[in-house]
C-alpha cells in the first residue's frame, strides 16, 4: 500500500487554479495600467505640441489636469488592487501550495518581488517619480502656466482651472498614500496590509 501524500491533492488543484486566476487578473490590470500610460503620454504630447507650436490657444492646457489626473487615479487604483491580489496570493494561496515538495522553488518569484517592493527608495525613484511627473507634474505645470500668464479670464476657465487644481491635489494625496503609507511591504520585512 502506498504511503498517503503529505498534502491534499484536491486542495492543491484548487489553490493552483486560484493562483492562476489571480495572476491572470494581475496581468490584466497591469496591461490596463500600460494602456493608461500610453493614453496620457499621447494626450500630453499632443496638447503640448499644439500649444508650443502656437497652433492652439494656451487655455487648451486645461485639458491636461482634466484627463491626466483622473487617469492617474485609475492607474493607482489598479496598482492598489494588484497589491491586494498579491497579498491574497501570499497569505491564502501560497501556504497551501508550499505543502507540495519543490513548490518553494516554483513560488520563489513571488518572494523575490516582495524584496523589491521593500526597497522604498528604489521604488519611489523608478516607479513613483515618473508617475508623479506624468499624472501630476504636467497638469500642475499647465495650471501654473495659465495662472502665471494671467489666462484665467472667464468664469468657465476659472472653474475648469479650479477643478483641475483640485484633481491634482486629490491625485497627490492618493499618490502619497499609495507610495508611503502602507500599501507596500514595509522595510522591516513584515507586511503592511493593502487597503
Amino acid at each position: 500500500m502506498a504511503d498517503p501524500l503529505p498534502y491534499d491533492p484536491e486542495s492543491i488543484r484548487l489553490a493552483s487554479a486560484a493562483f492562476a486566476d489571480r495572476r491572470g487578473e494581475i496581468n490584466e490590470r497591469s496591461r490596463a495600467q500600460h494602456t493608461i500610460i500610453q493614453i496620457v503620454v499621447t494626450a500630453v504630447g499632443t496638447v503640448l505640441g499644439f500649444v508650443l507650436g502656437a497652433k492652439a490657444d494656451p487655455r487648451v492646457l486645461l485639458v491636461l489636469p482634466l484627463i491626466s489626473t483622473p487617469l492617474g487615479m485609475l492607474y493607482l487604483d489598479h496598482g492598489l488592487n494588484i497589491a491586494n491580489i498579491g497579498e491574497f496570493i501570499r497569505t491564502r494561496i501560497v501556504p497551501v501550495l508550499e505543502a507540495v515538495p519543490g513548490a518553494s522553488d516554483v513560488l520563489g518569484y513571488e518572494a523575490f518581488m516582495r524584496t523589491f517592493e521593500r526597497r522604498r527608495t528604489l521604488r519611489v525613484l523608478l516607479f513613483g517619480a515618473p508617475l508623479l511627473l506624468l499624472f501630476a507634474g504636467f497638469p500642475a505645470g499647465a495650471l501654473a502656466f495659465l495662472w502665471w500668464a494671467s489666462l484665467l479670464d472667464t468664469w468657465t476657465i476659472k472653474v475648469l482651472w479650479a477643478v483641475g487644481a483640485l484633481l491634482v491635489l486629490w491625485y497627490l494625496a492618493f499618490w502619497w498614500t499609495f507610495m508611503f503609507l502602507g500599501f507596500w511591504q514595509s522595510n522591516t520585512g513584515g507586511t503592511t496590509r493593502p487597503r
